[in-house]
């Protein structure tokens, strides 16, 4: 076979699972109806996405998709709901901090409530590929994401590059974003954080 045809073939290929799994989010969103839904929806496209990056075999992707779906349903909700409401309360505290007067403290307070908010942004960079690919507490999570983001700084901020440049691709071709916008973005991401994964003995991965 013609080499260009063979790299077409299999850029279709990934071009096409990429769309599947943006449509299994979408759908598996909406059956928890986004609020109970978007979460796990995430987590099981990562799932699969990890699973697809390791295995040199073809994925079942919706069997994949539907199995973490149901088995971190819970879970990836606690998790999700505690971090988006640590992002809500720092976000609340800049606005408290907007209408009080102009002094050191209020300056210092607005400083660090920004310093915490950048943190908290690189932490979700590392967060959903961690939790897909450790077995470990809900805090435990937030807690190695945080390492991660201070042992690898530079590679958090490259993948907050890359995350900004595939967010101005959507805004000028914004019709990706309903075929391939999320699934796209989630497997930049676990293809970039997943080579620096290191699997100590007593963390048990899933095969």
């Amino acid at each position: 076979m013609n080499k260009s045809i063979s790299v077409y073939i299999t850029v279709g290929e990934w071009l096409f699972k990429i769309l599947l799994l943006n449509i299994y989010w979408f759908i598996f969103s909406l059956v928890g109806l986004f609020v109970l839904g978007l979460f796990p929806a995430t987590t099981a496209l990562f799932a699969t996405i990890r699973q697809d990056i390791k295995s040199e075999d073809d994925v079942r992707l919706f069997r994949s998709f539907l199995h973490y779906y149901k088995q971190e349903f819970l879970k990836s909700n606690l998790l999700g709901y505690l971090m988006l409401s640590l992002a809500i309360l720092l976000i609340v505290n800049l606005q408290v901090l907007d209408i009080m007067d102009s002094s050191l403290l209020h300056s210092s307070l607005t400083i660090m409530t920004y310093i915490l908010l950048a943190i908290l942004a690189l932490i979700s960079v590392f967060i959903v590929p961690i939790y897909v690919h450790y077995n470990f507490s809900i805090l435990g999570y937030i807690k190695y994401s945080a390492i991660m983001v201070i042992g690898k700084p530079l590679q958090a901020l490259a993948l907050l590059a890359i995350i900004a440049v595939l967010f101005y691709l959507y805004y000028l071709v914004p019709g990706l974003i309903p075929a391939i916008g999320v699934s796209l973005l989630a497997y930049i991401i676990m293809k970039t954080a997943y080579p620096s994964f290191a699997i100590p003995r007593e963390m048990k991965e899933e095969s």
